[in-house]
């Protein structure tokens, strides 16, 4: 009996008749068997269409004696792991080993960055692999069947799906720490798909935890995309740059009770002006969501107010001092008969100091110079 490892062919081992004709048969087996180069030939080639195990029978054939003897033939497959795989964004692969016709085969891992499960069963041919950790896996697909012991290996590169990492909100900066994935293999890159200003990132764009920084607030996509041999997987995320408030200059007006705003135009979201405090009501013209509005006061005096600029997470605020100042008015004109004194009508400045000075006349004057309505003398 012989066992043939790998191979359908076998030499086969009749012994030669000194009379008569020998003859090999096939008895049992699970193909189709050819004898070369005939039949009748003692050391024939058999050769077999299907491994397995084959019964062949030598029969002699002499006048009236006919004898025979049977040989079982065991021919056993080779190991073959099936192909090589790359495997995208998936920890999972099913593997393609030859199922041995008789014999055990065995699935084993032979080199990879983490561990393998074999489902249901290392000892099934076509066996789901599921990894825990993504990288290239040679895994060893071993056929035992009898004496016959073959092996054959593949080799499983999992890669990574890109993950761009959470959409960030940015509050007064043009600059953001990224948060892309780390390819085991590969390479990943950073691109603009979208956003009104132009984008750099530092040390490169083939760094996951780049800082982008971009020239000018409003909202970018950027996308991460990882490229391992035939993955290429890409994840996009949105970073929202938005503007600190900023209230503008504090202005000193005279004589009126307007004044013109100048807060910073914002790229999205609302911005709002309200009064923190003043002596009288306000109203901001066209609105208070206008950057530049009009701000009319009720009464003179000091005014502070806020710009405040929501844009999503963002809340900031700036606030700006706006003196409405009156003008200077003395009182009427006054003709004095024997009297050297008189009480002046000067106005109450809302806020700073009112004085009063000699303009002109023949003598010296005394008076409070900071009251707006002192005794003046002569």
């Amino acid at each position: 009996d012989q066992q043939r490892c790998g191979v359908l062919n076998v030499t086969l081992a009749g012994n030669t008749p000194s009379v008569g004709t020998g003859t090999w048969t096939k008895v049992s087996g699970p193909g189709t068997v050819t004898f070369a180069p005939n039949a009748n030939t003692p050391g024939a080639t058999a050769t077999v269409s299907l491994y397995g195990t084959y019964v062949l029978r030598w029969t002699i054939l002499n006048g009236s004696c006919s004898t025979q003897d049977d040989v079982t033939i065991a021919f056993a497959e080779a190991a073959n792991a099936g192909p090589d795989q790359q495997r995208c964004g998936t920890l999972v692969a099913t593997l393609a080993g030859n199922a041995p016709s008789a014999g055990t085969g065995t699935w084993t891992k032979v080199s990879g960055p983490g561990n393998v499960t074999f489902g249901p069963n290392a000892n099934t041919s076509n066996a789901t692999a599921t990894v825990d950790a993504y990288g290239t896996y040679v895994l060893r697909w071993t056929i035992l069947n009898g004496s016959c012991s073959t092996q054959d290996e593949v080799t499983i590169a999992f890669a990574e799906a890109a993950n761009a990492g959470p959409d960030q909100q940015r509050c007064g900066v043009l600059n953001v720490t990224l948060a892309g994935n780390t390819p085991s293999a590969g390479t990943g890159t950073w691109t603009k798909v979208s956003g009104p200003g132009t984008v750099t990132f530092t040390p490169n764009a083939n760094t996951p935890g780049a800082t982008a920084t971009v020239s000018l607030y409003g909202t970018y996509v950027l996308r991460w995309t990882i490229v391992n041999g035939s993955c290429n997987t890409s994840d996009d995320v949105t970073i929202s740059f938005a503007e600190n408030a900023n209230a503008g200059l504090d202005q000193g007006l005279c004589g009126t009770l307007v004044a013109t705003l100048s807060g910073n135009n914002y790229s999205a979201g609302t911005g709002t002006w309200t009064k923190i405090s003043g002596p009288g009501t306000v109203s901001f013209t066209p609105n208070a969501n206008t950057p530049g509005a009009t701000a009319t006061v009720s009464l003179y005096g000091t005014y502070v107010f806020r710009w405040t600029i929501v844009n999503g997470s963002c809340s900031t605020f700036d606030e700006v001092t706006v003196i409405y100042e009156r003008t200077a008015s003395a009182g009427p004109p006054q003709d004095l008969c024997n009297t050297l004194s008189t009480a002046l009508a000067g106005n109450a400045p809302a806020a700073g100091t009112g004085t009063w000075t000699l303009v002109s006349g023949p003598g010296t004057v005394s008076f409070t110079p900071n009251a707006n309505t002192p005794t003046a003398t002569a």
